[in-house]
């Protein structure tokens, strides 16, 4: 059997992936995290953020699948920014 290693990160935003992956110890990121770090990095633009994640949430359900709650919470956060 093989050792599982510790420098595995997995991205999905798959609510059951990840529920499986971090019951196996595997952790786990997703798309929303990538771009809130790419974000709060400074590689890129607020205006670049809040489009991608505009875009995500215009077609969330179907080939998209994430958490359109947090979608949400990004966007109207980003309103107080304003």
């Amino acid at each position: 059997m093989r050792k599982k290693s510790s420098f595995i990160i997995l991205l999905t935003g798959d609510g059951q992936l990840r529920k499986a992956a971090q019951a196996e110890g595997v952790a786990v990121i997703g798309t929303i995290s990538i771009l809130d770090q790419l974000y709060d990095g400074d590689y890129i633009a607020r205006e670049e953020y809040l489009e991608c994640l505009k875009k995500l949430q215009q077609y969330n359900g179907g080939k998209v699948r994430l958490p359109g709650k947090e979608l949400e919470k990004r966007i109207e956060e980003s309103k107080i920014w304003d």
